[in-house]
């Protein structure tokens, strides 16, 4: 799993690449809550356009991520999940607690209208 993030705006997106399952699950959770306590964002873009795997460990991570980054106020979307993905975010129903978006601009501009 190959993380990287950029901040633009107060808004942090976070790319993943590769396996998001039991493996790499608590390396993503460490670095999100890295990230939360070293720097200042208002929302988080996580970004599964390379992701090609993701297990129901993975799926709790997104759970407990949402969770985590709500506690502290901060917003958080997805964007360019897989159709596999897509379906397996909507079957546990994450999909209604996040918002989904075909690419990262659209999540972006989602948060810059919320301003």
């Amino acid at each position: 799993m190959v993380i990287s993030n950029k901040i633009t705006e107060k808004i942090c997106t976070i790319s993943l690449k590769g396996s998001l399952n039991m493996q790499h699950s608590g390396k993503i959770r460490s670095y999100v809550i890295r990230l939360i306590n070293e720097e200042v964002f208002e929302a988080l873009i996580l970004d599964l356009n390379d992701v090609d795997v993701m297990d129901s460990t993975g799926l709790a991570i997104m759970i407990l991520l949402r969770k985590e980054l709500k506690e502290k106020e901060i917003d958080i979307a997805l964007c360019q999940p897989s159709e596999a993905i897509f379906l397996s975010i909507r079957r546990v129903g994450l999909s209604k607690l996040v918002p989904i978006y075909d690419t990262q601009a659209d999540a972006f501009a989602s948060f810059q209208h919320k301003r």
